[in-house]
C-alpha cells in the first residue's frame, strides 16, 4: 500500500491523499474536530457562520482541488476509516518573513475520540516528511492562543512562537500564534 497517494505508516495506519470525492468526509471529521475543541467559545451564529465557510463540502471540495495544496487523511489500516487529516501547502500567514518556498500546515485534526494514542505524532512524522519532499525549508503554523496542547505538540516538532495575528470566527476575532520550523 505505498504508492505517491498513499503511504503506509505503521501496521495499522495509512496516509492517502485526499480527493474531491472525500469532501463530505472530510468536512464532516473538520465539523466534529472543530466543535469539540473549540465549539464553546463561540456563539452559535458565529460558529455555523466559521463552519459554513471553512468545512462546507463546498468549500473542502474547493480546497481539495486547490494546486497549491495537499490534504491527507489519516487512516485505519484495517477498517479504512478516516482518523484525521492534515491540510498542507504553501505558507500564507500574515508574518513578513515568510519566503515564497515556505510551507504551512494549514490544518491538522485528529478525531477527538481518538486523542491521546500517538496518532498525531505518526501523522506528523509524516506531514512534516511530505512539506520536505522538495528540499528543506521553513514551516509555519497558525495555533490558537489558548490552545496550549497544540502549542506542546508543535514545539516538539521544532516550531517557536514567531508572531500573532487575528482570526476571524463569524463576527469573534480570535488571537492566533504563529510558529515557525526553521529549515533543516
Amino acid at each position: 500500500m505505498t504508492s505517491p497517494q498513499v503511504q503506509r505508516l505503521t501496521d495499522a495506519l495509512y496516509a492517502r491523499r485526499a480527493m474531491p470525492v472525500d469532501a463530505e468526509a472530510v468536512a464532516r471529521l473538520a465539523i466534529e474536530t472543530f466543535v469539540a475543541k473549540f465549539g464553546h467559545l463561540y456563539n452559535m451564529q458565529d460558529l455555523q457562520t466559521y463552519l459554513h465557510l471553512a468545512y462546507s463540502v463546498d468549500a473542502v471540495e474547493q480546497t481539495l482541488r486547490d494546486a497549491d495544496s495537499e490534504t491527507w487523511l489519516l487512516c485505519d489500516s484495517g477498517s479504512g476509516e478516516t482518523l484525521g487529516f492534515a491540510l498542507v501547502g504553501k505558507a500564507s500567514l500574515p508574518h513578513p518573513d515568510i519566503g515564497p518556498a515556505d510551507g504551512e500546515i494549514k490544518r491538522f485534526y485528529v478525531d477527538p475520540s481518538r486523542t491521546g494514542q500517538g496518532l498525531g505524532t505518526q501523522f506528523m512524522d509524516f506531514i512534516l516528511t511530505r512539506l520536505q519532499k522538495d528540499g528543506p525549508r521553513h514551516l509555519w503554523v497558525g495555533v490558537y492562543s489558548d490552545n496550549d496542547g497544540a502549542q506542546r505538540f508543535y514545539a516538539r516538532y521544532g516550531f517557536e512562537h514567531a508572531g500573532e495575528y487575528i482570526f476571524p470566527v463569524g463576527e469573534a476575532r480570535d488571537r492566533e500564534y504563529i510558529f515557525k520550523r526553521v529549515a533543516p
